[in-house]
């Protein structure tokens, strides 16, 4: 059978399936042990993100700190944070999830920007993690299972979703507090951003680490040290994850060769694209295509 595909990047970050077309917010529900190796794929985006642990533990990577979040209790992911779901001992885990963007809740309105970049900037909190025990902590608790059991009714009043997700912006704006150094950490932010967009736009093409650590004008060592920090990966490790997730979209979405596909995401031949295929998703990749043709 083949495991969980990796998780949907677009050319600066993760792009979201939101629940309907133009209303940036997204409810859902799910399973770690749905993903390959127990571990979601590592992305950034500009929503706020609440996941909160219906069963079972997960341990959780924010911008180089790991926490475990157990069942009841829930995590808030910042905006613009790199970040990502696993288990280190392959435990089942079921979770739900919300995203919001906050498009949802300003366009070019002076008030709304401005509250929006001081409570959800780079110089507040990473996250923080919500337990029913704190008054704050149950009531986001209990919005986000309200949220989930509202999207699984297939209601859709927008002014009811937008009302509930503004409550949960509201009470963890208000708990969340500027964070140590935070001008060191926005330099350091914006030195990895411009390494990730660079390897989104050349991933096609030969790169070396000398090439990503200049895109991001830093020297070798200090982009080994960001990508660690950032994305617990080395540089071409995420490079070829990147790749590896390309391919999977031409698979599916294309009758390209299998050379054909290497070659355009940039993988030097078929035989190591092929290799490295089997040994991330433990199938090749003309099986995987075939295992999707047949369903």
């Amino acid at each position: 059978m083949v495991k969980a595909a990796l998780n949907v990047f677009s050319d600066r970050s993760e792009s979201i399936n939101y629940n309907f077309p133009d209303f940036p917010l997204y409810i859902n529900t799910g399973k770690l042990e749905y993903f390959y190796n127990y571990k979601a794929e590592n992305h950034w985006h500009d929503d706020l993100e609440f996941l909160l642990v219906t069963s079972g533990e997960l341990e959780y990577f924010i911008n180089g700190t790991v926490v475990t979040i157990h069942t009841g209790e829930c995590i808030f992911v910042n905006s613009q944070r790199m970040h990502y779901g696993f288990s280190s001992t392959n435990k089942k885990c079921s979770f739900i999830v919300i995203a919001m963007h906050p498009s949802l809740f300003y366009g070019q309105h002076h008030l709304f920007n401005v509250y929006w970049k001081s409570k959800f900037s780079n110089s507040m909190e990473n996250y923080r993690i919500l337990k029913s025990n704190t008054k704050y902590g149950r009531e986001i608790i209990n919005i986000i299972r309200i949220l989930q059991e509202y999207r699984s009714e297939n209601q859709s009043n927008p002014f009811y979703l937008i009302s509930k997700s503004a409550e949960l912006v509201y009470l963890i704006g208000e708990q969340l507090e500027p964070i140590s150094a935070p001008n060191q950490h926005e330099l350091s932010w914006t030195y990895f951003i411009n390494m990730l967009d660079y390897i989104y736009q050349h991933y096609e093409e030969k790169i070396l680490v000398a090439d990503i650590a200049e895109a991001g004008q830093v020297c070798r060592s200090h982009c080994y040290t960001l990508f660690e920090e950032y994305a617990n990966s080395t540089p071409i490790d995420f490079l070829n994850q990147y790749r590896l997730k390309k391919s999977i979209e031409l698979l599916k979405e294309t009758n390209r060769s299998i050379t054909e596909i290497a070659l355009k995401c940039g993988f030097q031949s078929n035989s190591y694209y092929s290799y490295y295929f089997k040994t991330e998703m433990e199938i090749t990749p003309n099986m995987y295509r075939k295992t999707l043709r047949s369903v």
